[in-house]
């Protein structure tokens, strides 16, 4: 997705913590030494207080196997952030979007995608919501059971969506009361989000106490003309369910509610 960046730094920040989903024992430390950088300059660079030089751009390029085509569009993204000359700005921006294979897409794009395909991001704005909660990254993650790189990463993100907001004394809280992702036409985002959190009801089988969950199931026949209502009856629940953790006065955890109604007969009967 490099060629989707307007920020060499949100790029980055984007491999690492894809490695770290990937890999739990990666860490920021690793990615720092296998591209080449200090650990401390990494953390400099990545939070904004330090630019690459021209030199490190190539280098770090080369060390995450970029392309010719991309090395060079890595390199201008770093140029650009450096810069504070209008007609060089104009210049190289002009040369980033011959560089781009598709049209320009802005970062916020990647941000978007994120947001949907990664489960956590939908929790930690919850999470942001619970009575007298530590918000420290550290925390976040422990209590998510991800690492502290992917909730900064997701808070950064949150941020660019104005999704969230800090306030004076840097504690966080939603932009918005409600953040849905539109499900009419499925794709790829959307499908793993859904993955994901039938993985995690998955999970809650064999790690929770019925006290702590309710999972439940009907399978019934059904006619498939009358799907649109039963479409909105789901959405009527939600809407309840909404409403009813919006009274709560002690809430402490963040739950997922989930509703999966499909047709389990796909072959039509067998002519004799």
């Amino acid at each position: 997705m490099l060629f989707q960046h307007q920020n060499y730094r949100h790029y980055l920040r984007d491999v690492l913590t894809s490695r770290v989903t990937s890999n739990r024992a990666y860490s920021l430390r690793a990615f720092a030494r296998d591209i080449g950088l200090a650990p401390s300059t990494m953390t400099e660079i990545l939070n904004g207080k330090r630019n690459l030089s021209a030199e490190k751009a190539f280098q770090v390029a080369q060390n995450l196997r970029l392309q010719n085509e991309e090395t060079e569009y890595f390199c201008l993204l770093v140029q650009l952030n450096g810069t504070k000359k209008d007609e060089l700005k104009s210049t190289l921006q002009s040369r980033l979007h011959v560089l781009q294979p598709t049209e320009k897409t802005h970062d916020l794009s990647v941000d978007q995608f994120r947001l949907i395909s990664e489960w956590y991001h939908y929790a930690i704005l919850e999470i942001l919501q619970l009575k007298a909660f530590d918000q420290s990254p550290k925390n976040i993650g422990r209590r998510l059971g991800i690492s502290s790189i992917e909730v900064e990463a997701a808070l950064e993100r949150l941020t660019r969506l104005k999704l969230i907001k800090a306030d004076n004394n840097g504690r966080f809280s939603k932009s918005k009361n409600r953040v849905a992702a539109n499900g009419a036409n499925p794709n790829t985002a959307l499908r793993k989000f859904n993955k994901q959190m039938l993985e995690k009801a998955i999970e809650s089988i064999e790690t929770q106490t019925l006290k702590e969950k309710f999972i439940g199931s009907e399978t019934i026949p059904f006619d498939p003309s009358q799907l649109d209502e039963a479409k909105e009856l789901a959405e009527e629940f939600f809407n309840k369910l909404i409403k009813l953790s919006a009274r709560g006065k002690n809430r402490t955890e963040v739950y997922n509610f989930g509703v999966q109604f499909f047709n389990l007969t796909k072959a039509k009967d067998l002519q004799s």
